[in-house]
């Protein structure tokens, strides 16, 4: 097994088994995970081209001053990241507590981002 990974043919049973006739190559997936940060452009960086971005989104635009203070991201922030980064899927989570509802940052990130999601417990994705 570990010859035809490598690229080598191997002999078996008196038959030459090419790589190409075996195996094949799938490109991987690439999960990014952004937590607890202010907005840098290294961070669209991190998450360039993902499948999936999980990402904090602690505060709506609305409280943009807080998540300053507190070096956390707006929806409205991560959203716009996503975009740049040109992630497939967003899916937000980090809420703050004061929101009951995170229904106003799903849409807020949608606003720039169609392609989110909110986290939420025993969440399953298919990546």
């Amino acid at each position: 097994m570990g010859q035809l990974q490598r690229g080598e043919a191997v002999q078996l049973n008196g038959r030459l088994i090419r790589p190409e006739e075996v195996t094949y190559w799938q490109p991987g997936k690439k999960f990014a995970v952004v937590t607890d940060t202010t907005p840098t452009p290294e961070i669209a960086e991190l998450a360039r081209g993902a499948d999936v971005l999980l990402c904090e989104s602690t505060y709506s635009s609305q409280h943009e001053d807080l998540a300053s203070a507190y070096n956390h991201m707006t929806a409205l922030q991560v959203g716009a990241l996503a975009r740049e980064a040109g992630v497939r899927q967003l899916v937000l989570t980090h809420f703050s507590q004061r929101y009951d509802d995170v229904r106003p940052l799903l849409e807020e990130a949608r606003s720039v981002f169609p392609e989110t999601i909110a986290a939420e417990d025993f969440l399953s994705l298919q990546i």
